[in-house]
């Protein structure tokens, strides 16, 4: 069965799990406006702002060790929040 979404009624999505796929779909998530939320991807290139600023990610980046702040791209998730698509 096919399901066709319009983007433009989705608030926020959980990305993808690595961050190969990840990178490229929070790339054009600024031009639909939507939030992506990654539950694993760890690459230090997804901590750029300017590149992705809807991009945030539940585990810290590869190369940071110690607190997990916001500042790094990280979002702290109320653990009664849905982790699907928000429409």
């Amino acid at each position: 069965m096919l399901v066709t979404v319009d983007i433009r009624l989705i608030d926020w999505c959980s990305g993808p799990g690595c961050s190969e796929t990840t990178e490229p779909i929070a790339g054009v998530s600024k031009h639909f406006n939507t939030i992506i939320v990654s539950y694993s991807a760890e690459a230090v290139t997804l901590a750029d702002r300017d590149t992705y600023p809807l991009f945030f990610r539940t585990v810290p980046q590869m190369s940071q060790n110690g607190c997990v702040t916001q500042d790094d791209g990280l979002l702290e998730i109320d653990s009664a929040a849905s982790f699907c698509c928000s429409v």
